[in-house]
C-alpha cells in the first residue's frame, strides 16, 4: 500500500466533497464529530461547510491539514497543531493530532498507524516534544488502538460529546515523543 500525503485544499469542490461525505458517513460520524445534542448530531455537513471554514487557520503555531492518500486516491484526512485550541494543557511544546480513514475497505488495515506515526513525526520536527488527543469514550476501539500505540488518559471531560441517546466524556489521552527536534527558539548557535 502507497501512502502518501498532500494538503487539503479548501478551495476544491473534491475535497470538500468528500470531506463532507467521510463527515456524514453514519458509520463513522460519531467518531470523529463532536454534537453537543441530538439535533446539532443530525445536521448534515456539506462541501460548503468545508469551504466556508477552510484556508488557513488563524493559528500561530506550526499545523498542517493532509489528505491520506492511497495509491494517490484520497481516503482520509489527518491533522496536528502545536499548541493549538483543542489542547486540553496548551503547552507550546505539545501537539494535537487527529486522523479519519474515510474509505471503508482501508478501515481496520493498519493505515491508521502509519498516518499517526507521520503525524508523529511532523509534530516531533516543529518541536513538540508530546502529543495530546481526545477519544470519545464510546470509541472503543480507538481507545484500544491508541493506549497499543503508547497513549496513556490523563483526564476526561465529562458530558462532552452526544451519541445514541446521550451524553459521553471526552477521554484525554497524551504520549511523549521520542527524538523530538528542538524547536527554533531552543535551537543555538
Amino acid at each position: 500500500m502507497n501512502v502518501d500525503y498532500r494538503d487539503v485544499d479548501r478551495d476544491s469542490r473534491n475535497d470538500c466533497e468528500r470531506l463532507a461525505r467521510w463527515n456524514n458517513d453514519p458509520a463513522i460520524k460519531h467518531l470523529f464529530n463532536r454534537s453537543g445534542d441530538a439535533e446539532s448530531f443530525e445536521r448534515p455537513f456539506t462541501a460548503a461547510d468545508f469551504q466556508r471554514t477552510g484556508g488557513t487557520p488563524d493559528l500561530q503555531v506550526p499545523f498542517k491539514t493532509l489528505m491520506v492518500l492511497v495509491n494517490d486516491e484520497p481516503v482520509g484526512m489527518a491533522h496536528f497543531a502545536i499548541a493549538g485550541p483543542r489542547l486540553l494543557e496548551p503547552t507550546p511544546r505539545t501537539a494535537w493530532i487527529s486522523l479519519m480513514i474515510g474509505e471503508k475497505p482501508l478501515q481496520g488495515r493498519g493505515l491508521g498507524r502509519q498516518v499517526v506515526g507521520h503525524l508523529e513525526e511532523l509534530a516531533a520536527e516543529a518541536g513538540a516534544t508530546r502529543v495530546e488527543i481526545g477519544v470519545f469514550a464510546y470509541n472503543t476501539v480507538s481507545l484500544h488502538f491508541f493506549t497499543h500505540l503508547g497513549y496513556e488518559e490523563f483526564a476526561r471531560i465529562p458530558e462532552h460529546a452526544w451519541w445514541a441517546g446521550q451524553l459521553w466524556d471526552d477521554i484525554r489521552m497524551r504520549k511523549p515523543l521520542q527524538n523530538s527536534s528542538p524547536s527554533r527558539g531552543d535551537q543555538h548557535g
